[in-house]
């Protein structure tokens, strides 16, 4: 109402509107959850997976509210497992305070936490190597993603072959961001990431195809 009323379109038709989904679980937790981090509480949350449908109980040191893709997501420390997790809030089940001791976060830092991946998910492995991810896109969709980039890294290798190249992770949010092009995309290199895609590709291809 503050907005309308400072733009002065309080008694006139709607003409902005914000991208929202009603139908997100869980969606009044954001208040909870946003004073039990300013305030450094540590929550005992019920949480299940995507794979387990199963609550499990969480310890959670709550560091950051994060929102992609129409889902908010809460970063913290796990108790037991000591490492950083996002967990949905559309999983969570339950939350209460707990009387563990605040662990203020001296593991990341969110302000680069998120700059090689796209989405949210940022491998807990120590292995994992970033990728010079080459992506080659119909002309339209070429248009497409230089207007609207992938990732802030994202840059321009040929205009005329509708290339370009970005520097990251693999994960989930990037595997939905290519498969969202359909055809109008083909993964160059590297060799591996284009593998493991035509895999994917090959088993819908058997959902739709399948052999006689």
């Amino acid at each position: 109402d503050r907005f309308k009323i400072g733009l002065g379109l309080k008694k006139r038709p709607r003409i902005i509107s914000f991208s929202n989904n009603p139908y997100l679980q869980n969606s009044n937790l954001l208040g909870v959850l946003f004073d039990n981090i300013s305030n450094q509480v540590v929550v005992q949350l019920e949480y299940h997976t995507f794979s387990d449908m199963e609550t499990k109980g969480i310890i959670f040191h709550p560091y950051l509210l994060k929102q992609y893709n129409n889902r908010w997501f809460l970063f913290g420390l796990d108790e037991d497992e000591d490492r950083i997790k996002n967990l949905a809030l559309d999983r969570i089940q339950n939350i209460t305070q707990s009387k563990h001791m605040f662990r203020k976060n001296d593991i990341v830092n969110f302000s680069s936490y998120f700059d090689n991946i796209v989405g949210v998910t940022v491998p807990n492995t120590s292995d994992a190597e970033l990728m010079t991810l080459i992506l080659k896109f119909s002309p339209k969709s070429f248009d497409y993603v230089v207007s609207k980039p992938m990732h802030k890294a994202q840059e321009i290798i040929s205009e005329i072959e509708h290339t370009i190249s970005i520097r990251v992770y693999s994960n989930f949010e990037l595997e939905q961001q290519i498969f969202s092009f359909g055809p109008n995309v083909e993964i160059l290199s590297p060799e591996w990431f284009r593998n493991d895609f035509a895999k994917k590709i090959a088993d819908c291809m058997k959902k739709y195809f399948p052999v006689q």
